[in-house]
């Protein structure tokens, strides 16, 4: 058919990716141009991309290494530097010397911060 509205291509680019059949499969079987339906799930897919929330600003999060937690002279590894890459593509370093204990406690603050 010649002429489909939009709101007609969404309800076909909807049952597509419900049915899971090949864009080819799909078209043949609703009498459509295959190119036009890949067009459209591509022009609804974008448009969808285009609505989601922008990033929200970074949040800081205070991190409190207890003093107790440094073990210069205790037989357990120390880590010297911490480097975090946030999702953002932003590296926090950390200067300070943390014990295994010290480091997971920052990896925690960290968890779920996406």
């Amino acid at each position: 058919m010649v002429g489909r509205a939009r709101a007609e291509w969404a309800l076909l680019v909807a049952e597509l990716e419900e049915c899971g059949d090949s864009i080819r499969e799909f078209a043949a079987r609703k009498g459509v141009n295959a190119k036009t339906l890949r067009w459209w799930r591509w022009r609804f897919r974008r448009e969808a991309a285009s609505v989601r929330e922008p990033c929200s600003p970074a949040t800081f999060v205070p991190v409190v290494v207890d003093d107790s937690v440094i073990a210069a002279e205790a037989a357990v590894p120390v880590v010297r530097e911490v480097l975090v890459e946030l999702p953002s593509g932003v590296f926090l370093r950390f200067d300070h010397a943390l014990d295994e204990a010290g480091l997971r406690r920052l990896a925690g603050a960290f968890a779920g911060r996406a």
